[in-house]
């Protein structure tokens, strides 16, 4: 799925694909990758949304999770994110709580993350936070479910994060 994502980010404009892609993503290596991989993957969750990074050197060994409701969740307001294939977004990794948290929009269309007592924590930009506490993303942002590292992406964040990949 990632390289679909990354063929379309060279090919649509900017306003293009952030019209074909409304929905945020969690991009993230999966749980049986090796050090190396996991070392290239943190080096590109930099802060800094444009400008040079390191790049994993292939994409690869990377996965790209929609942050979207599954038919039938049983939040309707929240996107669910643990072990537990009841959530909505299922994240095999024994860092992962069954039920670690949430993913919300507000009214704004601003999106953020509730930790709802997970017992590994969730940290976003490198900072736990609080359980029960809303905590807002912005168009980039990192967030580790315990020591599972992730990286929330939306629009023209996560344009030029797949524009860094080459195109085949």
């Amino acid at each position: 799925m990632l390289h679909a994502y990354i063929a379309r980010a060279h090919s649509l404009s900017e306003t293009e694909f952030v019209q074909a892609y409304p929905d945020p993503v969690l991009v993230f290596v999966p749980s049986d990758a090796d050090d190396e991989q996991r070392r290239a993957f943190r080096t590109r969750m930099a802060p800094q949304v444009a400008g040079p990074t390191t790049l994993p050197r292939s994409a690869d060994r990377l996965e790209l999770l929609p942050i979207r409701k599954r038919p039938g969740g049983i939040y309707p307001d929240n996107i669910s994110v643990g072990r537990t294939r009841a959530t909505d977004l299922h994240l095999s990794h024994p860092q992962v709580s069954k039920m670690h948290g949430y993913f919300n929009k507000d009214e704004s269309g601003a999106w953020a993350f509730t930790d709802t007592g997970a017992t590994n924590g969730t940290f976003v930009n490198g900072l736990r936070i609080a359980q029960k506490t809303r905590v807002e993303l912005g168009e980039r942002a990192q967030i580790s479910f315990g020591s599972y590292e992730c990286m929330f992406l939306m629009g023209k964040a996560l344009r030029i994060f797949l524009t860094g990949f080459p195109a085949e």
